[in-house]
């Protein structure tokens, strides 16, 4: 099956207060000290990043962000979806879903109150285009029961009779993110990386260009019927979530550059001075910070329980 969903006018919010009329260039020079841990940095040391800067003060003197509740955000979603059904035979059932699909959007804001500008450059609203924070490129979730048909008399089944087995295993892609940028830069008439005040991000790289590892999740039930008389049945289970304890990334360093005065060897002020500033890589960008932190993604959990039926 096919799916699509349009979002039109969603929710937004933009700081009115900065002057558009006055909007310098900025030269950063990349500097990378050393290998780096995480992922490479997308830009080769010595080269040049070009950035428009907003250097005017405030046209409304008055005040410091006047904040417009706009609607002029738009995002789609597009799914291809195979699903592989077999209903019970044999004491077997399964089933196996498999979903590609695309999420995009102009990164509306969900915040239930005003909000600073979440835009990149006020004035180009195209570079907030880019996956949507909840993009999940690829998802597949088998499961299944096995219910053993065999019966046997007596002791013996009483043993190995009545259980049943039933797996779920689950495999997506991970969750999209950005790039992000510490310091400000020198004459920003605010802070970020072109002095808007907005998301400071590169606006080489469109919006969550990079993701987290896959993740994945094995969760197995183990249970077993008793037949007690009467139409009375006691349920004894045995359940177990992420049966592997596999880590499923549910953090990492998005801090890849930083704004600098100097280059590193030299020091590296949090807030930048000079009129030719660095942009100094992280080595630790891209790094697992936390995994299996969430109530979605834990540890390996094993829980016992009995059920009486009558």
């Amino acid at each position: 099956s096919y799916l699509s969903s349009l979002g039109r006018e969603l929710p937004n919010f933009i700081d009115t207060n900065i002057d558009n009329a006055t909007i310098g260039q900025l030269n950063y020079t990349i500097d990378i000290p050393g290998p780096p841990l995480g992922k490479p940095s997308p830009l080769p040391q010595g080269a040049k990043y070009s950035t428009p800067l907003y250097t005017s003060i405030r046209p409304n003197h008055l005040y410091s962000n006047i904040t417009e509740m706009l609607s002029n955000v738009n995002s789609s979603y597009n799914a291809g979806v195979l699903q592989l059904e077999h209903r019970t035979s044999r004491g077997i059932s399964y089933g196996l879903n498999y979903t590609f699909a695309h999420a995009l959007d102009y990164d509306q804001n969900e915040m239930l109150y005003k909000s600073p500008t979440n835009i990149l450059e006020p004035n180009n609203m195209r570079l907030n285009y880019g996956n949507s924070d909840t993009d999940v490129r690829q998802r597949l979730v088998f499961h299944g029961t096995w219910w053993p048909l065999w019966r046997h008399k007596g002791l013996l089944g009483k043993v190995v009779d009545g259980y049943s087995v039933s797996p779920i295993v689950t495999w997506q892609t991970g969750l999209p993110y950005s790039l992000g940028v510490g310091g400000s830069a020198p004459g920003g008439a605010l802070f970020g990386i072109n002095g808007s005040g907005g998301p400071s991000r590169l606006n080489i790289l469109q919006r969550n260009s990079y993701r987290f590892p896959s993740t994945e999740m094995v969760s197995l039930r183990l249970s077993k019927h008793i037949s007690m008389g009467n139409r009375t049945t006691l349920e004894l289970m045995a359940e177990a979530f992420n049966l592997t304890n596999h880590t499923n990334v549910t953090a990492v360093d998005t801090l890849g550059y930083t704004a600098c005065s100097t280059p590193l060897t030299q020091g590296c002020p949090a807030q930048s001075t000079a009129a030719t500033p660095y942009l100094e890589f992280n080595p630790t960008y891209g790094m697992v910070t936390n995994a299996n932190s969430n109530s979605v993604y834990t540890q390996r959990q094993i829980q016992l329980a009995a059920r009486l039926r009558f």
